[in-house]
C-alpha cells in the first residue's frame, strides 16, 4: 500500500507531536526529579551544619560549666566538645579538601584555649586580658584562601570567633555573680549566632560547590 503525499506528510506530523510531547513530558519529570533532588542535599547539609555548629555551643558551655563548677565530668565535657570539633572539620573537609582539616581543627582549639584562659582570670578575680579577635583574623584569612570572598569569610569569623567568644566570657562572669537568669539568656543568644553560622556556611558551600548538590 502506497501512502499518499497527503497523508505520508500528515503521518510525520503526528509522530512529531508525538515525539515532542513525550520528550517535553520526560524532560519535566527528569527536571522536577533532579530540582528535588538538590533541594533535599542542600537542606541536608544546612541541618547537618546546624546540629555540628549548635553542639559546638553545647559543649563549650558544658565545658566551661563543668570546669567553672569543679564537675567530675569535666574531661568528658572536654572530649565531647573535641568530637564535634572533629567532626565538623570533617565535613567542611569533605569540601575544600582534607588537607584542609588539621589547620581548621587547631582553629577552633586556640578559641578553646582562650576562653579557658579567660574563665581562669575571671574566677581568679583579674581582670580579662583575652581578646579574640587574632584567632578571628586568623580564621577569616583562612577562608580567604580557599576562595571564600573576604566580606562573607570576615562576616562567619566574626560570629563564630568573636561573638560567641565575648558572650561567654558574660556567661562566665553571669556565672560567677550568680546571675544564672542573665547566663541562660546569653546561652541562648549563642544558640542563635550558632544557627546563623550555620546558614552562612551552607550558602557559602552552595554556591562554592554547585555540583555536589
Amino acid at each position: 500500500m502506497v501512502l499518499s503525499r497527503e497523508k505520508l506528510v500528515l503521518w510525520l506530523l503526528t509522530v512529531l507531536i508525538i515525539g515532542l510531547a513525550l520528550g517535553y513530558l520526560f524532560s519535566s519529570k527528569f527536571c522536577k526529579v533532579s530540582i528535588n533532588q538538590r533541594v533535599d542535599k542542600i537542606t541536608e547539609l544546612n541541618q547537618e551544619l546546624r546540629r555540628l555548629l549548635v553542639h559546638h555551643t553545647v559543649w563549650t558551655y558544658h565545658s566551661l560549666e563543668s570546669d567553672f563548677l569543679e564537675y567530675e565530668d569535666q574531661q568528658a565535657a572536654a572530649e565531647q566538645l573535641a568530637k564535634n570539633d572533629s567532626e565538623f572539620a570533617s565535613l567542611f573537609a569533605s569540601y575544600y579538601g582534607q588537607s584542609t582539616k588539621p589547620e581548621l581543627v587547631t582553629l577552633l582549639q586556640t578559641q578553646k584555649n582562650n576562653l579557658d584562659a579567660a574563665r581562669a582570670q575571671i574566677v581568679s578575680g583579674q581582670s580579662v586580658a583575652v581578646s579574640f579577635k587574632q584567632t578571628e583574623q586568623d580564621l577569616a584569612n583562612y577562608l580567604q584562601q580557599l576562595k571564600i570572598l573576604p566580606v562573607d569569610a570576615q562576616e562567619f569569623a566574626r560570629l563564630f570567633i568573636s561573638d560567641l567568644g565575648t558572650n561567654f566570657i558574660e556567661i562566665i562572669k553571669a556565672w560567677k555573680s550568680k546571675n544564672w537568669q542573665r547566663a541562660f539568656s546569653l546561652y541562648e543568644t549563642n544558640l542563635e549566632i550558632s544557627r546563623e553560622s550555620a546558614d552562612l556556611l551552607d550558602r557559602l558551600i552552595s554556591e562554592e560547590f554547585p555540583y555536589k548538590f
